[in-house]
């Protein structure tokens, strides 16, 4: 049974000022250290800080991040499993990496 908790971060993705980056980055950082799993975008700006943090931080992350599969973002972190943002749930695409 899986009791990861998890988390889902969005945000702006341009025009960020530093306290958001630094904001972006420790809560990465937090959530990778402290265990939970992070459900992000794949957009520039905070889903990347947020990601990259995580990443770099977590002992074993792969298991513990899902990413929103969106135009553009980040692509340095292969997560748990890719969900396709599609409106169409019958044409929905789930890829997951276990």
């Amino acid at each position: 049974m899986d009791l990861t908790r998890w988390v889902l971060v969005a945000g702006a993705f341009k025009d960020l000022s530093k306290e958001h980056v630094l904001a972006a980055e420790s809560l990465g950082k937090m959530l990778g250290r402290a265990g939970y799993g992070l459900i992000v975008g794949r957009w520039s700006g905070v889903d990347a800080i947020v990601t990259r943090a995580f990443v770099d931080k977590a002992d074993s992350y792969r298991d513990r991040l899902i990413q929103i599969n969106t135009v553009g973002g980040p692509e340095d972190a292969r997560p748990r499993e890719y969900v396709s943002a599609m409106l169409d749930p019958k044409r929905s695409r789930r890829r997951t990496y276990l």
